[in-house]
């Protein structure tokens, strides 16, 4: 059965589906800002998406624009630049 969380940190809805062989998937949105908390950024982390560990603990993923792919493996287009500019910009 499908169970629904809400983020605390970004208040965007999130879904576990059941196991598949063993493993849940966890399905969210990428927040389009962070909260306005003080917190700083201290470390990216590629893991199939961009992860942000901020320096009051938390690891949300890097926000990011409908327009914007955070993906840098092999490929065409300039997606390694775009998550790079995210992470710069934060």
């Amino acid at each position: 059965m499908d169970a629904f969380f809400l983020d605390p940190f970004t208040d965007m809805p999130v879904l576990r589906t059941p196991p598949d062989r063993g493993k849940s998937t966890w399905r969210f949105y990428a927040p389009l800002a962070f909260p306005a908390n003080g917190a700083e950024l201290a470390s990216a982390v590629l893991h199939h998406t961009v992860w942000i560990t901020t320096s009051d603990g938390h690891v949300p993923p890097a926000p990011y624009t409908p327009t914007e792919h955070l993906w840098w493996g092999k490929g065409r287009g300039d997606r390694p630049s775009e998550a790079a500019t995210v992470i710069d910009t934060l």
